[in-house]
Formats: C-alpha cells, structure tokens, sequence
C-alpha cells in the first residue's frame, strides 16, 4: 500500500531497517531467523545549516568530547560546488544516537539555537547571521548496532517466498555501513537475484 493505494509487483527487494521491514509484512511467511533475532539501531540527529560563507576546508570534521551535542560537522560544499546550490554552504551537524536519547525529545528551533551557538565556540570565524536557513533532521534506525555474535543473527540474503528478496545495511556486516560497501553490496547481490528470477 502506498498513499492508500495498493500496487501490485511480481517482485520486491526490500531496503528498509529489519524493524520497519517487520510491521510491513506478514510475519507468518518469514522463518524464524528475523523473528527470534531482533536487530537494534541507532538513530540519528542532525541539523542542516545553509551558510554564506564556507566554515572550513575539510569535508569532514569530528568533533568527540569537544562539548558540543554533535559530534560531526560535515560540509558536504567541500565535495560539491557551492554555485550548484546558489553559492550557498551546506553544513551537517551530526550525532548519531539511539531514539531513547534526551536529543530525540528538544525541539527543534532550540536544538538549532545551541547548535549554532556551540558552533561558534569551535570556529571563531563563524557568526550566526551567516546562517541563511536551518532545518532539522531526525532518523531512528540509521546504522544496526553491532552486538555480541552479530555474524550468527544477521539476516541471511534470501528470498522469502520467492517474490520478496531482503537486501539491507544489517546484513553489511563485517563491513562498515559506508556508501560505498553499500554499492557494492547491491552489485553482488544483484547478480543473485538476477539469477534468481531469470532475467
């Protein structure tokens, strides 16, 4: 179902978290495996800033046990041209967390406000009227947290009743959650599937 309408597929690869993928369907076609092995995750924290000027040169900031409530600043601009965005600067402030984290519960005009005053304390360049626009994101189940004999209950790449093929991050393992083991990931599952169908 989507928007309330029901479209119908001969086939589907699911990508999204085990827990979502859990309420979406019906459990009785799954086997044991996802049922009685629960995956958690954490979630993430993140306030966008559009900037008029650039905050540094590094893509990449982190910024653990500094005192702020974030512990990453990603100018993504740095990566990408700014005049593709107007001249404007994209940074992320980025803390990953799980829901049950006091964060999770501010609201949002007051966790942009300390941001952009914890901000000035790191960069002593920057000044809040260089902030243009802010909004706020938040995600529950961003990256599966590894636990103790993860490799025995990870989710198996299979097909569940040969018309739904599972394909998520909670089966990277031991590879890092990164976009880049996640394209590479699809490549070689891909094939399988392909394979599987007989396309």
């Amino acid at each position: 179902m989507v928007g309330g309408l029901r479209h119908p597929f001969e086939r589907v690869i699911s990508t999204v978290p085990i827990p979502q993928f859990l309420r979406l369907i019906d459990a009785k076609t799954l086997g044991d495996g996802l049922l009685n092995s629960p995956i958690s995750y954490q979630g993430v924290v993140c306030v966008l800033l559009a900037l008029k000027e650039r905050l540094s040169p590094y893509y990449w900031v982190p910024v653990v046990d500094s005192g702020t409530h974030f512990s990453g600043i990603l100018e993504t601009t740095n990566l990408i041209r700014s005049e593709d965005l107007g001249g404007l600067h994209l940074v992320y402030l980025v803390n990953y967390v799980s829901t049950q984290d006091p964060l999770f519960s501010v609201r949002e005009n007051e966790l942009i406000e300390r941001s952009v005053q914890e901000l000035e304390k790191l960069f002593l360049n920057f000044k809040t009227h260089q902030v243009l626009e802010s909004r706020v994101f938040k995600a529950a189940f961003v990256e599966p947290v590894w636990t103790v004999n993860y490799s025995q209950r990870m989710p198996g790449r299979a097909f569940l009743d040969n018309s739904l093929y599972l394909l998520t991050t909670a089966q990277l393992y031991p590879e890092i959650n990164s976009t880049g083991n996640c394209v590479k990931h699809v490549k070689e599952n891909l094939g399988l599937f392909t394979a599987k169908i007989g396309v």
